[in-house]
């Protein structure tokens, strides 16, 4: 919002000299009043596209000319501030596949996460909001267009929906969801088909041994190839276990989270002990039993 009168009056009077016009001070305040709802630099790029406009470009701009093309910044793809903030949320779980744009990346690890870390959401999400609009004004008075980056969770099936839906939108290009899909989680099941399926191979090989070697020599190939697979297999199945027992700072703090939302917490040395456990990626079981118990019992 426009919070200095003085240089907003210095700019319109500085756009009427170039149409050779002289605007009074009840004009200025009309301008002012209508258009103190848009950051500075926003009117700065507004008056700039009407300077360029072939037809109206040629009259001194009405405040509903500039409106006009403010109105035309907000739908270059770039989100709100407060759809970006509940986007960059979502980046506290680790499992989660984030899809956000540069700006939201910048404010989240500029203004936001060292104090949501903390438990300070409400601080966090003010300067959040601050940086980002800061950072959207300024790149569109730079005239450049809005940039998606994928930061990627470790849930290969949320992963996958997130990467779907920002195709869909088309956040990301075609070729940048083929590089990171598909990913899918591969259970047991998968393991055990591949277990004897290279059994069988490798048994049919030991039976044609005397009969042709060449064959023999195709089969023990081939079990290679799916024992190379079962490994990689195994080494998926045993990182997706581990994630089920070991929680990382970040999934610990989205628990305290909960638990403060459902007001857990019977005292603040009780809050401050769990949010020391939930920062140093600790046990996080026995507050989950507590959330757990809250909400049956609502």
């Amino acid at each position: 919002m426009l919070n200095n009168n003085k240089q907003f009056s210095d700019m319109l009077n500085d756009l009427a000299d170039f149409y050779n016009k002289k605007l009074s001070t009840l004009q200025l305040q009309m301008y002012f009043k209508v258009l103190s709802i848009y950051p500075l630099k926003a009117v700065q790029v507004a008056i700039e596209a009407h300077l360029s406009d072939s037809e109206r470009g040629r009259f001194m701009p009405l405040p509903a000319d500039l409106i006009g093309h403010l109105e035309k910044l907000r739908f270059d793809g770039r989100p709100s501030a407060e759809e970006a903030w509940s986007v960059a949320v979502q980046s506290i779980d680790e499992r989660v596949t984030v899809v956000w744009t540069q700006e939201t990346q910048d404010a989240w690890w500029g203004a936001a996460s060292e104090l949501m870390a903390i438990g300070d959401k409400f601080n966090a999400s003010r300067g959040f909001i601050g940086k980002y609009n800061d950072l959207v004004s300024v790149n569109r008075l730079q005239g450049k267009t809005v940039v998606w980056s994928v930061a990627q969770g470790y849930d290969k099936d949320l992963r996958e929906q997130a990467i779907r839906e920002a195709h869909k939108a088309k956040k990301i290009s075609t070729e940048h969801a083929k590089i990171l899909l598909p990913y899918h989680k591969v259970d047991d099941g998968a393991l055990a088909a591949l277990e004897n399926k290279a059994a069988l191979m490798i048994e049919n090989k030991a039976t044609t041994a005397n009969k042709d070697l060449s064959r023999v020599d195709e089969l023990k190939t081939t079990a290679q190839v799916h024992q190379a697979r079962m490994a990689e297999l195994r080494r998926s199945i045993s990182i997706d276990k581990q994630h089920d027992k070991q929680r990382s700072p970040r999934e610990c703090l989205a628990i305290f989270e909960q638990a403060e939302a459902v007001k857990v917490f019977s005292s603040v040395e009780d809050k401050k002990h769990w949010l020391t456990v939930a920062g140093g990626g600790g046990d996080m079981r026995e507050l989950q039993q507590r959330i757990l118990a809250k909400r049956g019992a609502a």
